[in-house]
């Protein structure tokens, strides 16, 4: 009786794989039906010492251990569903929300020569070779697709947000490799939607810890992002883990 029922888990398994396989196989316009062997062990799926019931037993296959997506998305209370006319599994919302801030694009603007023949930036103070998106040190844990002021004038950085998000939210501090003439000096974040200063940061120091920070940006067109110094040190700070979370359509 017991290897009867193991034959019927095994059935179940390869109908299983197999349906996996071949909805896999929908993405390169083919079907292809594969059998193949799995082991069904009881195994368990545990979450913070809780044991987690699962609609689909958990199986090992090519020495891995294969749980369900629907289970998977259950426990962590994400929505999932099947998108059959783009063949694809869709996790959350089918719709972006969340968008990083490495994903918005600068607006670069232009210099403007003076009568002095000097050029001052009349838009936004974009410096490929200093600043921009790059990877940022803070307090020896490394950020990548940092917004990095590293400049010693102040610099700012504007994006073109078309009125599209509600908020933004971010981690603000001062980087390592920041050059220090006293350590009083720092650095100050400052945050505008269409010119309204909508945020100011604590003082920005070198070693001191970073800033989380959520601010609501809903219909603003223009964001700008603007670092002042204060002191002689050349206080280089980034904004890590910047997120835009879009409108949401309502239906």
């Amino acid at each position: 009786m017991r290897w009867g029922d193991n034959m019927k888990k095994f059935a179940l398994g390869v109908v299983i794989v197999v349906l996996i396989v071949s909805i896999s196989a929908v993405a390169l316009a083919s079907f292809t039906d594969t059998k193949i062997q799995v082991s069904f062990r009881d195994i368990k799926v545990v979450l913070n010492g809780d044991t987690i019931k699962t609609a689909f037993e958990p199986f090992i296959y090519n020495g891995h251990v294969y749980v369900s997506l629907k289970d998977i998305a259950n426990i962590f209370n994400v929505p999932v569903s099947w998108d059959s006319e783009n063949n694809a599994v869709v996790l959350g919302t089918p719709e972006k929300i969340y968008y990083k801030l490495s994903e918005i694009p600068f607006m670069k603007e232009k210099l403007e020569e003076q009568e002095d023949g000097s050029f001052i930036n009349v838009g936004s103070s974009y410096n490929e070779v200093l600043s921009g998106i790059r990877f940022a040190t803070i307090k020896g844990k490394v950020f990548k697709d940092s917004l990095l002021f590293a400049g010693m004038q102040e610099e700012y950085f504007k994006f073109n947000l078309n009125g599209k998000f509600t908020t933004f939210t971010f981690i603000a501090g001062a980087t390592d490799d920041s050059l220090v003439a006293n350590k009083d000096d720092y650095a100050v974040i400052k945050i505008y939607g269409d010119s309204k200063l909508l945020y100011t940061s604590p003082h920005l120091k070198v070693g001191s810890d970073a800033v989380f920070t959520s601010i609501p940006v809903k219909g603003v067109n223009v964001l700008t992002i603007d670092k002042e110094l204060h002191g002689d040190s050349i206080v280089k700070v980034a904004i890590v883990n910047g997120e835009l979370k879009m409108v949401k359509n309502e239906p």
